[in-house]
């Protein structure tokens, strides 16, 4: 799961937000060195990852991208998903995308000062280019593989997913649909309730 999944099931909770968006360049036990709440987000981003990984509906899922995309596979999967959460968001919840990408921008940019620099630099740029929204459209889902392969600087071609993405659409919507119901409810069941709005 990459940010737009992680920051919806943050349930508009600002300290859960926070610690689900800073969790990635928060090494260690992150107790006492943050607000409890935030704790609670790095906590859940955490579980929410672990969750992720051993679910067979993700195991089905990278084998898809494999053949394109090779040992990255997962780590392509995780923005992957997040398009599927895009292109599937009106079956997820009744909540306007803007409104909601407009709220998560200005409940974390209360929080900037707690982020590590690197996550000050995202948050800048994910509010300049509005990622949010854009994990659902096919440039933004090309344009995030592009960056992401920039940074890895391997020979893969991680844009071969998005041809990958579209020839199995449907398979991939239904696998994560079904992936991500259990996942909100394992979230019920440890105490992170998403409201569905």
């Amino acid at each position: 799961m990459n940010y737009l999944a992680h920051l919806y099931l943050s349930n508009h909770n600002t300290g859960l937000l926070t610690g689900n968006f800073i969790a990635d360049a928060v090494k260690g036990n992150p107790d006492g060195r943050y607000p409890a709440d935030v704790v609670d987000g790095i906590k859940m981003h955490r579980l929410i990852d672990d969750f992720t990984d051993r679910h067979a509906a993700t195991k089905e899922a990278v084998e898809i991208f494999r053949p394109a995309t090779g040992r990255y596979a997962p780590v392509v999967l995780d923005i992957i998903y997040d398009h599927l959460l895009g292109i599937n968001w009106n079956k997820v919840t009744e909540q306007d995308m803007r409104v909601f990408s407009d709220d998560v921008y200005t409940q974390l940019g209360t929080s900037y000062s707690l982020f590590p620099e690197r996550m000050q630099l995202f948050y800048d740029k994910m509010v300049e280019y509005d990622f949010l929204p854009n994990y659902a459209e096919v440039d933004g889902l090309t344009k995030t593989l592009d960056r992401l392969q920039y940074r890895a600087k391997t020979d893969v071609d991680f844009v071969a997913a998005v041809e990958v993405m579209q020839n199995e659409k449907g398979r991939l919507s239904d696998l994560f649909l079904y992936f991500f119901t259990q996942l909100q409810a394992e979230l019920d069941s440890k105490g992170y309730s998403r409201l569905r709005l």
